[in-house]
């Protein structure tokens, strides 16, 4: 009787830890998943404002060039036009690889996040498998222990109850398949 009880005692410990590791996984992707995607938006803004930043350089150099064009009499077109156009298409290619720079860095995060998310239900998958297999073999072990009770007569049933009266005996059933008699 008292192996009946440590038997559902440990059922119920073994089933208990695991929704408490499962409720634990669960909390440590939510956290991992906020932060990639704050390090995710992180990088979108910081890109946003390296290509500002860019934008705005690019902005000074060709009114320096405008200047200093200028101060030396030289009018904007030929080869003059040539240089500032090429300062700003230059300072567009920049700020497109700025861009593509930080879009792919927030990709990275962002699939991090998306990782979590499938390790978290992953784990809560995992979890509510684990514990249907506690409340399976741990009922199999109640099962066999009240059963093993009434053979012994540890119950009050003796040893002449009716599973000790059981006897199996190969019986055919006509397609080769045997069973109790």
């Amino acid at each position: 009787m008292g192996s009946l009880a440590l038997t559902a005692g440990a059922g119920y410990v073994a089933y208990d830890s695991s929704k408490k590791a499962q409720k634990y996984n669960e909390q440590v992707q939510d956290q991992k998943i906020k932060a990639a995607n704050a390090q995710a938006l992180d990088a979108e803004r910081l890109g946003q404002i390296e290509r500002q930043e860019r934008r705005q350089q690019t902005r000074m150099q060709l009114a320096t060039q405008q200047v200093g064009f200028g101060a030396q009499n030289v009018e904007t077109t030929g080869t003059a036009l040539d240089i500032l156009g090429d300062t700003a298409i230059f300072g567009e290619i920049d700020e497109n690889r700025i861009t593509a720079n930080a879009e792919r860095k927030a990709f990275g995060y962002k699939y991090e996040a998306w990782g979590a998310e499938a390790d978290k239900r992953l784990g809560a998958f995992k979890g509510k498998n684990d514990r249907t297999g506690i409340l399976l073999t741990t009922g199999s072990s109640l099962f066999g222990g009240v059963a093993g009770g009434f053979n012994s007569g540890a119950f009050g049933a003796g040893s002449k109850g009716a599973a000790a009266t059981t006897q199996f005996a190969p019986m055919s059933y006509g397609s080769g398949v045997t069973g109790p008699r």
